[in-house]
């Protein structure tokens, strides 16, 4: 890789697919029972830790950029893919598109210092799309 850009675009995808996978592979094996409790939602939220950790050691991108990447993709595509009843293919796709989609305010921005402003930016367009979604069902 000749840019760092393009590191990032690769760890974001990376970083959004492994979430996914791992995400959804999870929910599977413990919700057999039909229950997902508060103890394996909270052992859940290892996952994209442990990707964003393995993505950024493997493409070598810092774990500045990728461990928010890793959690807001997880909370916004992945999350609701896998509570929707998405099957594995469908989240893990989903979390590859959100990892590209949450990396672009670290590429627009300023040789990464300023990508908190992005990432901020980015996170304030979906929890108002979010808001928006919810204020339509009811």
């Amino acid at each position: 890789m000749t840019s760092s850009k393009e590191k990032i675009v690769l760890g974001g995808c990376l970083t959004g697919l492994g979430t996914g996978l791992s995400w959804s592979v999870f929910m599977d094996l413990v919700s057999r029972d039909q229950l997902f409790d508060n103890q394996e939602f909270a052992l859940s939220l290892i996952l994209p830790l442990l990707v964003g950790l393995a993505v950024g050691k493997s493409v070598g991108v810092q774990r500045r950029v990728l461990l928010p990447i890793a959690f807001l993709t997880w909370a916004m595509p992945v999350f609701g893919m896998g509570f929707g009843g998405a099957n594995v293919l469908e989240t893990t796709t989903g979390g590859a598109i959100g990892g590209l989609f949450w990396a672009v305010p670290f590429v627009l921005s300023k040789k990464g210092r300023l990508w908190f402003i992005g990432a901020f930016f980015v996170f304030v367009l979906a929890v108002v799309g979010l808001s928006w979604y919810l204020g339509t069902l009811l």
